[in-house]
């Protein structure tokens, strides 16, 4: 399992006050979240199977699948 560090869990925390915060995020608080919010940093994780995928596989996947813009 994942051990977080103390700079990632800080981080974490503060990805997860943004998704429970009652505004619109701005971009750059979404892109935060994006790569600040650990899904693996609960003991439940294997248990729940939850996984994601990274930015830049998301962003390199549509680019396949969609062709330049």
């Amino acid at each position: 399992m994942l051990k977080l560090t103390k700079e990632q869990a800080r981080r974490h925390r503060e990805a997860t006050d943004l998704i429970d915060s009652a505004h619109t995020l701005s971009y750059d608080e979404v892109e935060f979240v994006l790569t600040h919010w650990q899904e693996a940093s609960t003991v439940t994780n294997p248990l729940d199977s939850a996984f994601f995928t990274s930015v830049q596989m998301a962003k390199d996947l549509a680019l396949y699948a969609s062709g330049p813009a």
